[in-house]
């Protein structure tokens, strides 16, 4: 038989949220990380500000655009 891995309550870590996208960015962000993609971070960020409102946990979404730069805002 093979050794199977035993999950117990002693082995499992929590970690923030900011942690686990720091720690597995490609698990996220696997679009941008092919080349000349980064529009897909852009976009995935606006579908979820949309997402968010029509959930129903936010009712703002502010987008500025200036020079090379996005701003993307939503009270969720």
């Amino acid at each position: 038989m093979e050794n199977k891995k035993l999950y117990t309550i002693e082995t499992l870590t929590h970690i923030d949220f900011r942690d686990h996208v720091r720690i597995r960015p490609k698990m996220y962000f696997e679009d941008c990380f092919q080349e000349n993609n980064l529009n897909s971070l852009v976009f995935g960020v606006i579908c979820h500000a949309i997402d968010e409102y029509f959930e129903g946990n936010c009712n703002e979404i502010i987008i500025n655009a200036y020079e090379n730069s996005l701003d993307i805002k939503y009270n969720a």
